[in-house]
């Protein structure tokens, strides 16, 4: 099923995951997120709803690992920086907080 998905089925079901995570339907977005990473691994969109997703389903090393692979995949300052907030909410779930500060850090965020 998932090799016979088209691109505008394929937007079909990214604008569904992400209705789902402005709607706090957070189990169901990491669902449908999960299979669209399974079609398309390197679409950054889908790595940030999964990352969120995961964050939100209390799946934190999951989320991390998205949120990193987010960071690696994307070339744009805007991007990384918005990636580093979500990953400093990650770290901080995860009792990382020193981590999480520094990915906080605008000083630091400036020179990206």
């Amino acid at each position: 099923m998932v090799d016979a998905l088209n691109d505008e089925e394929i937007e079909y079901l990214k604008l569904v995951a992400f209705v789902f995570l402005r709607h706090g339907k957070w189990e169901k977005a990491r669902v449908l997120y999960d299979l669209l990473w399974e079609i398309a691994p390197e679409d950054l969109q889908v790595l940030k709803g999964l990352g969120l997703a995961c964050l939100e389903t209390g799946r934190l090393t999951q989320a991390l690992e998205y949120v990193n692979r987010w960071i690696e995949q994307s070339g744009l300052k805007e991007e990384i920086k918005e990636a580093k907030i979500l990953r400093a909410r990650i770290l901080w779930h995860i009792k990382k907080a020193e981590e999480a500060g520094a990915d906080m850090d605008p000083e630091r965020n400036k020179r990206l």
